[in-house]
């Protein structure tokens, strides 16, 4: 710019920061003085251009599974609260089961699954009905008395009594099939279970 000492000027420079950004500074020649000024950041967009790391990474990645398991055992432990049941919490996961639930006159078994995302194809939802394992098998005669499925993105709850899901691996849920209706969509909502299950 050739600014001559004594003459007053402005030089606008830009600079990277350490988020790689590039933020507008100023340079100010007052006579033999220079005066360095840098444009701050609102912390919207330092909060926006950094990068977060969860401690237990994202839900919907591949190795995410047990966790969308725990989030949906969450999510029935407070809907079965609000409802008015009591509800046990088991230590460890050895067991086929993942809660019991008090539904008055009988301590009920309850397998929690949830779908996180539609399947590939018409709009459908996979829910595994099997015991895990080496060899994934349908669930035996007692040792689960209820499977509850939670489909996320419909906000929607199934509850299946054992016929429902004995001998079955897995379970295709169809909320909203127009020409068919679904098998399973009597089981939607279906919280009468807990009463009825023999």
């Amino acid at each position: 710019m050739g600014e001559r000492a004594g003459e007053a000027g402005i030089r606008a420079i830009r600079k990277e920061d350490f988020t790689g950004e590039v933020n507008p500074s100023y340079m100010v020649l007052m006579g033999n003085i220079t005066i360095m000024a840098m444009a701050e950041q609102s912390p919207e967009r330092r909060r926006k251009g950094r990068k977060v790391s969860l401690p237990h990474g994202e839900i919907h990645h591949p190795n995410g599974s047990k966790r969308r398991g725990e989030i949906a055992e969450a999510m029935f432990l407070t809907k079965a609260v609000t409802m008015g049941f009591s509800v046990g919490v088991l230590w460890g996961d050895s067991d086929k089961y993942d809660l019991i639930v008090d539904a008055g006159g009988r301590l009920l078994k309850v397998q929690v699954k949830s779908a996180h995302h539609p399947s590939k194809g018409p709009h459908g939802y996979f829910i595994t009905a099997h015991a895990h394992g080496r060899r994934p098998r349908p669930y035996r005669a007692g040792e689960i008395d209820l499977l509850v499925a939670y489909l996320v993105p419909e906000d929607a709850w199934y509850v299946f009594p054992p016929r429902a899901f004995q001998k079955k691996k897995q379970l295709r849920l169809y909320p909203h099939r127009v020409r068919k209706t679904s098998k399973y969509e009597k089981y939607r909502e279906a919280w009468h279970w807990f009463e009825d299950v023999t």
